[in-house]
């Protein structure tokens, strides 16, 4: 079955091995590794760097040699992550046979059960912790904490080469369209990740900053919650008070408040707080001063830091951190929320998804907000391998989401 597109999204490239890192994200991709740090610090020297920062622990900066705008990529590189130009047919002659492989649209690959991902929560024990922290906030201990939980699925890919890793990448976004895309292919740092991301941590150029917090989530056709609003304008406020700690005084405001978003499958709630830098701003100061992003902590940010530590099985790693890029030397950087991320290394998938919790929340709609939020993109990222025709694309023994995996 021969397919074209006007702008292909998967180019082959020359496997180079290990020093073939890049970074691609909605309008430009990075290339020519120069090195790694762990230290923000570093961003002081200037240059363009791929960013990803783990929930809690060491963050990845990745400094490249050259940023390439994305217009129209040469045969031999990786293809920026552009959701408009998600739009056209992928160029299946990239990607290898396909005649077995159903089509994006076809009802037997839309209908078919999720093959087994396991959760570091059981249906049973992510509701006790709903009950658990509703007493809390009861209390007065916390007003709202984001719980989640990770999903794991062994892949049988080994750790993808550059050529794979791209055309899932690219595959991915175009069954899963996103404002804030990104994909890291740094294997100097074990990482491989592709976020389809809906929601903005931070955009900075020059002493302009933005954030775009995503607090209230409903399926799509369905309304959103009194709750929903709530908790849009609790991280609302939380986000006002971290900006004002390094924005010049009387900057910062809200310039929108609980506006609809539509996303695949999914609606959501999304506000606007917007400042402008002070003159000693730096960007070890920004990060920290907003760290972690507060839609996917909850408020206050340190009493809920402490229930999430205690509550959730397995650290989060870079689910619910940030990915992105800084030009250190102009100024500029856009960073998302790393909401719908998978995490792809030694042979493992890892997928996080959780719920914001707050007094009025219902354990089981709780539960269920995790399900909606994870089924579209794991059914997206499961029919990439599929359309490919990569091998782990599992044809065997199948389960929901809700299935087998550590209790906690």
């Amino acid at each position: 079955m021969q397919q074209s597109s006007p702008v292909p999204l998967h180019r082959a490239f020359p496997d180079r091995g290990k020093g073939h890192a890049f970074a691609a994200f909605s309008d430009r991709v990075f290339e020519g590794l120069i090195g790694i740090s762990h230290t923000l610090e570093d961003l002081s020297s200037g240059g363009i760097w791929a960013v990803a920062i783990p929930f809690a622990g060491k963050p990845i900066l990745a400094r490249f040699e050259s940023c390439r705008p994305f217009t129209g990529a040469p045969s031999n590189s990786p293809t920026a992550l552009s959701p408009q130009n998600s739009l056209a047919e992928p160029d299946v002659n990239m990607a290898g046979p396909l005649q077995n492989v159903p089509n994006r649209e076809s009802p037997s690959l839309r209908n078919q059960p999720i093959p087994r991902w396991h959760s570091s929560l059981s249906n049973s024990a992510y509701m006790e912790r709903v009950n658990f922290l509703k007493s809390a906030i009861a209390e007065g201990s916390v007003y709202q904490v984001n719980l989640c939980r990770l999903l794991r699925r062994s892949v049988r890919l080994g750790n993808l080469g550059p050529e794979e890793f791209n055309r899932v990448a690219s595959d991915l976004l175009y069954r899963h369209p996103c404002p804030e895309p990104a994909a890291l292919f740094l294997p100097e740092a074990d990482l491989r990740l592709i976020s389809i991301s809906p929601e903005l941590f931070l955009s900075v150029d020059g002493e302009h900053v933005i954030t775009r917090p995503i607090k209230g989530t409903a399926a799509e056709g369905h309304e959103m919650l009194e709750k929903d609003f709530h908790e849009n304008i609790m991280i609302v406020d939380l986000m006002r008070n971290d900006l004002s700690k390094v924005c010049k005084f009387g900057s910062v405001a809200v310039t929108e408040l609980c506006a609809y978003e539509n996303h695949p499958g999914l609606s959501h709630l999304v506000s606007t707080v917007t400042g402008r830098l002070g003159e000693d701003f730096t960007w070890p100061s920004l990060l920290n001063s907003l760290w972690p992003p507060g839609s996917v902590s909850g408020a206050p940010k340190a009493a809920s830091l402490k229930f999430i530590s205690s509550l959730e099985p397995v650290p989060r790693n870079f689910y619910c951190g940030s990915v992105g890029w800084i030009d250190a030397t102009a100024g500029t950087a856009r960073l998302n929320v790393a909401i719908r991320t998978f995490c792809i290394n030694n042979g493992v998938a890892v997928y996080g998804t959780g719920a914001g919790i707050t007094y009025d929340s219902d354990p089981m709609l709780e539960w269920e907000e995790t399900e909606t939020k994870a089924r579209r993109a794991i059914e997206a990222f499961e029919s990439s391998l599929a359309r490919l025709d990569l091998p782990p694309y599992s044809q065997g023994k199948t389960s929901s989401l809700t299935t087998s995996g550590p209790t906690g």
